[in-house]
């Protein structure tokens, strides 16, 4: 059956037809973009709601729309957690701060909905919010308004009925620009994370059934690791009780034809995007959602099937500094960052024991959930000022925990007042300087570690080691962990410890990667890289985090200085840089026979643009992973797969079945590279205003007659072109692929076959023109001189690139746009044979030459640079060629003449 399916038809109605086979996964995954994604993974607002009222628009950062409680102390948000802990039904809140530390961890988690003022994404509370799956606005207009200090009293009431009363002992609220609206804290508003639009009072929700499926799911494997133990709990999920009480629910989503669907697309995507998507984690409900992500379900025999698919799942950042949510601890590890100064030996060590104990048990949770092909674990990262802040109350911790408040004052007096607080002590920079801090977390990472492995769970361990910049830092980590390790691991280390990573987030790593990522260990190897967007954007445009996306990049933006804020997409410096960073470490591998493996982490893994530029430049340099947050995992993968989602595309048959799979995997992941940027430079082109004039009829035929001589001009030397490329080549075989061509261009080719110049010069004959005595014009000379200089080149492939991305694969559609222009001029179509032909044969021409250049690049894949680059130059030449026709036509200085005695006319 044919299904007439409307480009503007909704996702969840696409996904049914997949469902149904009336559309075809491929067709779905073309059709998902960022907008109609939303409404499948996030609670969107009815168009009844959308419509009223705005009070204020900030930034939504993560999608979700919410109704809640406007929290705006720390005292409320912990009464309002405590009565949902006991209460069938909770009371959502959105809570709303400008900025915070370690001690705001707790709200935000349990938090509905988060907003803030600031305007910086990736400062401290809206990259937790996100980490947490709470929708989130930054930058909203609001500002904080502090009432009388004295008693108020909010009554809260969930849906069923049940009521919180909340004795306050200040009475807080935010107001809109200009005072026009004044929010009070216990007032019900809504947010949309997915607009940026702030709202008063509730609103009505359309509630998505995957992410519902999915959190039902975790609950079912919480439960089942509680009663049959982590090793049985995935094969345990039915078994549940809490499994039994929403059966009916759960299979009728798995049977539904949009969830089916959705399996079949997802499924497609994790085969097309060349990177891997992995999570961020920092409890085992991250774990068991990248887990469901990368598993496809099945009602089978009356039973739930979960297969998983092992080689698409892995924990990517594993955040150490983010497990520290109860106060207690918190406090645990406060005395442990205050230092042994703050009491007497033994009990600093007693604390050394009770931060190894805490800690290993939250990390045993998270491992023995089974994080698959890779665990990294990033050491302790957190700026001291978010875990001892200014106001760092030392008298009452000090009274709480039985310390002297003397002690406790001098060791915070040390540490305290950070400015610049990424690039403050925390990472390795702490390590280095306390060794016993460094001791205790590679204890408490290889004792959970051997704990995991002992249930019977697989797990392939990596340390990663934040904000690295100097060699010596990890000469200094190599030596620790060398002493520790094998007493806690000894013959397991291996098996378990598959190496150490480097954060690349300082000027310092990129500018000696070479001694960086030469270091190794006695029992482990620095053969791995995670690129920190956040901090390396910061590096590489000297941009602070947090101030510039307030006093800087919005001028910046307004001015057309930036295209739009370098913390929302890659701006090309930094992409330069990744680029280039991933490619000398590349070669670093062939030196030293280590296969690096690298991921990509930050806010930017969640940019849709930026994920898409991941899998184009940075994939096919060296990019293994991107890892995202557990509820941006699904569209971080629709991203990386966006490119490639389109018709297939590949390399002949023949050219790619007789390789070994992983050259095919490689040759067909460059092909797709390759199209890519085919029609991203077709549109460049064509996006030319001599081509749209032709498209819309509004060019002379006096112009389409300068084209004509100056191409023809241009043209004379194909053949020449061609001959120089072919002799740069190494291989036989390519070269008699070339010369296919060549014998086509000169006629050689069947028994009917004229030469191509022949078929041009009769074409110049019916307009009375001739190539003789016509002078090029500057555009022309331009083209035919950078056309030369990259076939010329010995490295063949520049001319590769030059040849099919900026000649023979620009031919259909650069062509079909001057017929238009000549037929709109009254010209029949029979007088432009020239252009048919070579509309119709030069595709296969440009497969030949791409197919050449994926094999190249399968066996050096640096060189895929050095033929985009040739392509782009080629097109920005040829827009400099009509650009100069257009020039020459406004000034009236076309000349015209007789037959041209030239051969070789082609392209």
């Amino acid at each position: 059956m044919t299904l007439n399916i409307r480009q503007d038809d909704d996702l969840p109605s696409l996904l049914t037809h997949v469902g149904r086979g009336e559309f075809s996964a491929r067709a779905a995954l073309s059709r998902i973009s960022p907008q109609n994604l939303t409404a499948c993974l996030h609670p969107t607002f009815t168009k009844a709601a959308q419509s009223t009222d705005t009070i204020c628009t900030g930034q939504g950062i993560l999608s979700g729309d919410v109704t809640g409680v406007l929290v705006l102390s720390r005292e409320l948000a912990e009464e309002i957690i405590k009565f949902n802990a006991i209460s069938s039904n909770k009371i959502k809140y959105i809570y709303c701060i400008s900025e915070g530390n370690i001690d705001d961890f707790i709200h935000i988690k349990h938090a509905d909905g988060f907003i803030t003022c600031n305007h910086g994404k990736t400062t401290f509370s809206p990259v937790q919010a996100v980490q947490e799956g709470v929708p989130t606005i930054i930058g909203l207009p609001i500002e904080f308004l502090d009432g009388p200090d004295e008693p108020r009293l909010i009554d809260l009431e969930n849906d069923d009925g049940e009521r919180l009363s909340v004795h306050l002992d200040h009475h807080r609220s935010i107001t809109s620009p200009g005072g026009k609206t004044i929010l009070s804290e216990g007032d019900i508003i809504s947010m949309s994370g997915t607009g940026g639009t702030l709202h008063q009072g509730k609103r009505e929700r359309v509630l998505p059934v995957i992410p519902h499926l999915y959190d039902l799911l975790i609950q079912c494997y919480l439960a089942a690791k509680e009663q049959y133990g982590a090793g049985d709990a995935w094969k345990s999920l039915s078994r549940t009780p809490l499994y039994a009480a929403h059966r009916e629910e759960i299979e009728k989503i798995i049977k539904s034809d949009l969830f089916v669907g959705f399996q079949k697309v997802k499924e497609l995507a994790r085969k097309v995007s060349p990177l891997k998507i992995f999570v961020n984690v920092h409890d085992p409900e991250c774990v068991i959602w990248a887990r469901l992500v990368a598993s496809d379900f099945r009602i089978e025999n009356g039973g739930l099937t979960v297969d998983t698919d092992e080689r698409h799942l892995g924990v990517g950042l594993l955040r150490d500094e983010r497990m520290w949510i109860d106060g207690d601890a918190i406090d645990l590890l406060r005395a442990l960052l205050l230092g042994p100064g703050i009491c007497d030996k033994d009990r600093y060590e007693q604390i050394r024991a009770d931060y190894v104990r805490i800690h290993s048990e939250a990390l045993y949770q998270i491992f023995s959930a089974g994080t698959g092909q890779v665990c990294v674990a990033r050491i302790l990262c957190m700026p001291f000022s978010k875990f001892l802040p200014d106001d760092f109350d030392f008298h009452a911790f000090s009274e709480r925990h039985g310390f002297d408040t003397e002690r406790v004052q001098r060791a915070f007096r040390v540490i305290c007042g950070e400015r610049e607080v990424y690039h403050g002590c925390r990472g390795i920079r702490l390590f280095c300087l306390r060794e016993e801090l460094a001791e205790s977390w590679i204890t408490a990472l290889l004792t959970a570690a051997r704990r995991t492995i002992d249930a019977g769970v697989p797990l392939k361990l990596r340390i990663l080691l934040a904000t690295l910049t100097l060699p010596e830092e990890v000469e200094r980590f190599f030596q620790i962990f060398d002493r520790v390790a094998p007493e806690i691991l000894g013959e397991d280390l291996a098996d378990v410890v598959k190496g150490v990573s480097s954060m690349l987030e300082t000027a310092g790593a990129y500018i000696d990667l070479e001694r960086i990522f030469s270091q190794k260990g006695r029992q482990a190897d620095l053969n791995g890289g995670l690129i920190g967007t956040n901090d390396f954007t910061s590096a590489c445009l000297n941009m602070n985090r947090g101030d510039s996306p307030r006093t800087i990049i919005p001028g910046y933006v307004e001015k057309k200085i930036l295209s739009a804020s370098p913390f929302m997409e890659v701006h090309p410096i930094v992409g330069k840089a990744i680029v280039d960073a991933l490619q000398r470490c590349r070669q670093i591998g062939r030196e030293n026979g280590r296969d690096y493996l690298w991921g990509l982490a930050g806010e930017l893994s969640y940019s849709w643009e930026a994920v898409k530029w991941c899998s184009l430049h940075a994939a096919p340099a060296g990019l293994n992973y991107v890892t995202t947050s557990p509820e941006t995992m699904i569209f971080t993968l629709f991203a990386a797969s966006s490119p490639f989602s389109g018709a297939e595309t590949g390399a002949s048959n023949a050219t790619v079945s007789a390789l070994p799979q992983d050259r095919r995997a490689a040759m067909e992941l460059h092909v797709r590279r390759l199209e890519h940027e085919k029609t991203a430079l077709i549109d460049e082109l064509r996006s030319h205003n001599f081509l749209r004039r032709c498209r819309e009829g509004q060019v002379h035929l006096d112009e389409l007659k300068a084209f004509l001589v100056q191409q023809g001009l241009y043209s004379a030397y194909f053949t020449r072109y061609l001959c120089a490329l072919m002799s740069n080549l190494s291989s036989n075989k390519h070269i008699l692929d070339l010369a296919q061509n060549l014998f086509e261009e000169l006629g050689l080719h069947g028994n009917n076959s004229r030469p191509h110049h022949i078929i041009y010069r009769e074409m110049l004959n019916r307009f009375s023109l001739t190539l003789e005595h016509q002078t090029p014009f500057r555009g022309t000379s331009i083209l035919t001189n950078a056309m030369f200089r990259y076939c010329r080149n010995t490295n063949p492939s520049f001319g590769l690139g030059a040849l099919c991305l900026g000649a023979e694969a620009l031919v259909p559609g650069f062509y079909s746009d001057i017929m238009d222009g000549f037929i709109q001029c009254g010209v029949p179509e029979e007088h432009l044979e020239f252009f048919t032909l070579h509309i119709d044969c030069d595709d296969s021409h440009a497969e030949t030459i791409r197919d050449i250049m994926a094999t190249l690049a399968t066996e050096t894949p640096d060189e895929i640079e050095n033929m985009v680059v040739a392509g782009r130059e080629l097109v920005m030449a040829r827009r400099a060629f009509l650009s100069s026709i257009e020039a020459s036509s406004r000034k009236s200085e076309t000349s015209v003449g007789r037959s041209p005695d030239r051969t070789g006319i082609a392209l």
